[in-house]
């Protein structure tokens, strides 16, 4: 019985992590709670989207004010009006590793 419940538990942590991706158009930062909807990226004031998700390094989203008091590095895309929409923070390994970048064949 142990060693099944195991097997599970090792299982969905390996699914966990590899179910966590953050798109190639992403930007990366130093994101910083400010008050309410407002955040400081890399020392600037933007504005959270109305319907923003953040989501910490376990991939489970937290609201703004959650964010750590002297910041965090994140990856963060941004909607055609400067809105942020998706905020990733990330853990040490994904900010070691280098970006990718895919370009489209036809434009």
């Amino acid at each position: 019985m142990f060693g099944t419940i195991l097997a599970v538990v090792l299982l969905a942590a390996s699914a966990h992590a590899q179910l966590r991706t953050i798109p190639d158009e992403a930007q990366r930062g130093t994101i910083r709670h400010l008050r309410e909807m407002l955040v400081e990226i890399n020392g600037r004031e933007v504005l959270l989207s109305p319907s923003a998700t953040i989501r910490d390094p376990l991939n489970l989203i937290i609201v703004p004010s959650a964010l750590p008091a002297g910041g965090a590095e994140a990856d963060y895309l941004t909607g055609a009006d400067g809105q942020i929409l998706r905020v990733w923070l990330i853990t040490p390994e994904e900010a070691a590793r280098p970006r990718q970048r895919s370009f489209p064949l036809f434009r």
